[in-house]
């Protein structure tokens, strides 16, 4: 068999590209004319989308031996592609034929293999090998070629979809897309935040325009990263032009991902132009909570952080938390503050809100005459680091403790996430027969499944009721002094209620080590059952999905106040009333609400009890309130489908306040909320906004153990 060596100057090309669906070039018409023409390239398609093309003003040398043709050329960056067709011995290609693209040796089969710097073809499957173009000399031998393939191929066990074209020395043309050489990395990216874009450039090449299909992304962290704008699907270009696509990076874990954007899915038509991604995820603390131990910021009696005096009708008083009581200095998003209010000469309420900010129409601590009483407010620092609390009538000491704080930036370590459990009650010291001593104090260990996580704090609403005195209550970890600061205030023969955020202690309780906290009776004498209510818990910071984070409002809002008929109407004896949170507050990832929640004037004692709309009531209040009182206190409301939640109202007639704060979002925030469009490798991403039956469970239904214990002040 004769062998022979061409050096051929004309410009001929090659083209690699890969595709994972069947090819759809253009058909060419089939001619068998002796011209030898100065079009050459090849196309292949396969294996994650690697592409390449080769310059049409190069040289390129081609060898065949009968009708095994191989062809080498050199691209524009200066590497080079081979490509080789060998059809079986028992083949000789005509124009117009069809042959099945196969193995080599196959009978009636023509193999068409690709080398390329980015990788090369597997092995041949299923397929057609279309000859659109074919010239010999007059002892036979090929002088030109032209020929299209498409099916599948092998490597291991996994199959792909294969296409392609070859040239050379032919009149038809050929194009591709030649895509950027160097990778392009995002850097450093914080998990649930969404990078700046970045624009990826690809530049025809050929001989001919060519269309450019939409772009895709693929990889092991394909859901990484998002086409923020897609400037090349449906563009013609012609060869030297360029389109460009801006892609953003999400990631989802403190880890570096990789992944790779190439214009076409391969299933209508080629797959051009692999473009390496890598982003630098790091984890960091937004949004995240750090607990303290109580420290008592403001108290207006002593002078503490404002000045000795009583704030008097429409007056305020504005004190710093920044930089005080373990709250640092900067990057903090807001601060969770026990309020109390000390003898009051009329009937009043308190609003804490942003130094420097107008006042919203809010309530954090509503208050009869002579009353003493505390609630637990979440706050956004304002001007110069500073919260401010007004007084709406009559005069009022103030007094202010910070348990703790929620950041507002990344660079610090990763403190607690937030974690929606079912609500229970952890004490009911009335069930028991058993009222809390005065001088005495309740070890209480609560602790989770490991899949709810390493619990750093307890979301708990405290409530004291049939106090044979007055006294105060105060909820701490259980291992430092609890006398110097208060959580309840009460008085004899009254039902008092507060939330707060318990820091957890980790000791051996009854025979077993775990997390809890303590409840201490500050009585001079006498007893006062308490009731224990666990909401949610803040475990340790840690990579992975479910967990939420609180982002603050700029300042509080109210959604609820059924006297007017905003959020509700007014309740009945025993209603629920279903209540829709609107987009001001609440959003595809929000889970829970942060605010605070007021009784307003039952006709009969009576306690509201808010809950998920998908949900069965708990055996739990938010609120407590005798007939005709007034009473608010902090709640944190998970909500369910739309947004919403349930309130029952248990006795009377009464109406309803809520006012948020801020709210607990899904971390790494979904898609739909960084506002952008999630890739096709993301799946389904479902929010609170989603139905009921497609919304995610990334909260778990957990309940926890406990046991009781009782030890003596002294």
């Amino acid at each position: 068999m004769r062998t022979s060596l061409r050096r051929c100057l004309a410009a001929v090309g090659i083209t690699s590209a890969i595709a994972t669906g069947a090819a759809g070039f253009a058909p060419v018409a089939a001619t068998a004319s002796t011209a030898v023409g100065t079009i050459g390239g090849i196309a292949f398609a396969q294996s994650g989308g690697a592409s390449a093309v080769s310059d049409p003003t190069r040289a390129t040398a081609l060898s065949d031996e009968g009708d095994q043709l191989v062809v080498s050329a050199t691209r524009r960056d200066g590497q080079g592609l081979t490509a080789t067709i060998v059809p079986a011995s028992d083949v000789g290609l005509t124009a117009g034929g069809t042959y099945p693209l196969a193995e080599r040796g196959v009978p009636g089969g023509v193999l068409v293999y690709v080398s390329a710097p980015e990788g090369s073809s597997c092995t041949p499957a299923t397929g057609q090998v279309s000859v659109l173009e074919l010239t010999r000399d007059d002892s036979s031998a090929l002088t030109s070629l032209a020929a299209d393939w498409q099916g599948t191929c092998t490597s291991g066990s996994t199959t792909y979809r294969t296409s392609g074209q070859v040239r050379w020395n032919a009149t038809t043309g050929y194009s591709g897309l030649e895509p950027p050489t160097v990778a392009t990395s995002f850097g450093k990216v914080w998990v649930g935040d969404v990078s700046a874009a970045r624009t990826i450039t690809w530049t025809a090449q050929g001989t001919q325009p060519v269309t450019v299909p939409a772009a895709v992304i693929s990889g092991d962290q394909a859901s990484w990263f998002l086409v923020s704008r897609d400037g090349c699907a449906g563009q013609t270009l012609k060869p030297d032009e360029t389109c460009s696509v801006s892609v953003k990076a999400a990631p989802r874990s403190g880890t570096t991902g990789y992944a790779a954007v190439r214009l076409g899915d391969g299933k209508s038509g080629p797959s051009y132009g692999l473009a390496q991604l890598s982003v630098d995820g790091a984890f960091g603390a937004k949004g995240t909570y750090r607990p303290l131990s109580p420290a008592r910021l403001l108290d207006t009696r002593s002078g503490l952080g404002a000045r000795k005096a009583v704030v008097g009708p429409g007056g305020s008083v504005t004190f710093t938390v920044l930089g005080r009581g373990g709250v640092p200095s900067s990057g903090v998003g807001a601060v969770v503050l026990n309020v109390t209010a000390v003898g009051t000469t009329a009937t009043t309420y308190l609003t804490a809100y942003p130094a420097g900010s107008a006042r919203p129409n809010a309530s954090g601590l509503n208050a009869p005459r002579g009353y003493t009483g505390a609630n637990t407010l979440t706050v956004r620092p304002g001007a110069k680091g500073a919260v401010t609390v007004y007084n709406h009538s009559g005069s009022v000491n103030l007094v202010a403790d910070v348990t703790g704080f929620y950041r507002s930036t990344n660079a610090a370590p990763a403190e607690s996430d937030y974690v929606v459990v079912q609500p229970e009650r952890v004490v009911d010291t009335r069930q028991r027969g058993l009222p809390l001593r005065a001088g005495y104090w309740m070890d209480l260990a609560w602790a989770y499944d490991a899949s709810v996580g390493q619990v750093q704090a307890y979301a708990l609403n405290v409530t004291v009721t049939g106090s044979t005195g007055p006294g105060y209550l105060t909820v701490w970890s259980g291992v430092e002094n609890p006398r110097s600061s208060s959580t309840v205030n009460f008085v004899k023969g009254a039902t008092r209620a507060n939330t707060v955020v318990a820091q957890a202690s980790y000791a051996t309780r009854s025979g077993t080590y775990g997390p809890g906290f303590g409840v201490y009776n500050g009585m001079s004498s006498g007893l006062a059952h308490v009731i224990v209510d666990i909401v949610g818990v803040y475990v340790q910071a840690t990579e992975g999905e479910g967990h939420l984070r609180f982002k603050p409002l700029s300042v509080p809002t109210r959604i609820v106040d059924s006297r007017r008929g905003l959020g509700a109407k007014t309740w009945t004896v025993g209603s629920t009333r279903t209540v829709s949170a609107p987009s001001s507050v609440a959003g595809w990832d929000t889970w829970a609400l942060v605010g605070n929640a007021t009784l307003v004037q039952p006709t009969r004692a009576s306690y509201l009890t808010q809950f998920a709309v998908d949900d069965n009531r708990p055996p739990t209040s938010n609120v407590n309130a005798g007939a005709a009182q007034i009473v608010a206190n902090g709640a944190t409301v998970e909500l369910g489908s739309g947004n919403r939640f349930k309130g029952y109202n248990h006795a009377g007639t009464a109406n309803v306040l809520y006012d948020v704060a801020g709210s607990f979002e899904l971390f790494p925030s979904s898609y739909h909320a960084l506002g952008v469009t999630p890739p096709a490798t993301a799946g389904a991403s479902a929010g609170r906004l989603a139905a009921a039956s497609s919304a995610p469970s990334s909260a778990p239904a957990a309940t926890g153990r406990h046991t009781v214990g009782e030890a003596l002040r002294r």
